[in-house]
């Protein structure tokens, strides 16, 4: 800061005292603009989250519109100059996501789907399976799989040129 020597003792106490003075107001002054600063990061944070919140809702808002009326399309597609609709359904099926359970349905309705480390891929023994229109799984021998479901999900394509 400057070139000031301590040249005595008095000097030295002195300096001493301002040395104290200035520790204890820089940790109390760091203590306070960190405080500070966690608050700001906090209103920073609730304000990104809202704006998120207002933009995700506003996206949601002309999606749904757009999914409404293709709902109500008696075609499955609607070719805008800007934008692309297709709805449909899609099948969606529930399986078991253990493997002990899935290794026990693939030995028992599709042995071929199991590889050799006892190891089950499930598009291998959804292969072997025929969905009803009820939506339960029949093995090859007709027998309904327990566990497996099926069903009809809407589902709506936005394709944005």
């Amino acid at each position: 800061m400057t070139d000031l020597k301590i040249t005595n003792d008095e000097e030295a106490m002195a300096f001493v005292e301002k040395y104290k003075a200035a520790k204890e107001f820089a940790e109390k002054n760091n203590s306070e603009n960190e405080e500070k600063v966690k608050k700001w990061n906090k209103k920073n944070e609730d304000w990104l989250k809202k704006i998120k919140i207002n933009n995700e809702a506003k996206v949601d808002f002309y999606k749904s519109q757009l999914d409404a009326y293709a709902m109500t399309l008696p075609q499955k597609t609607l070719d805008l100059p800007n934008i692309l609709i297709t709805h449909g359904t899609k099948q969606v099926i529930s399986y078991p996501k253990d493997k002990a359970k899935l290794l026990e349905i693939a030995k028992k309705y599709s042995p071929d789907a199991i590889k050799t480390e006892e190891n089950v891929n499930w598009s291998d023994i959804k292969k072997n399976l025929v969905f009803s229109k009820t939506g339960k799984a029949i093995s090859k021998n007709g027998e309904v799989v327990k566990d497996i479901d099926a069903w009809e999900e809407e589902k709506t394509n936005i394709t944005i040129r």
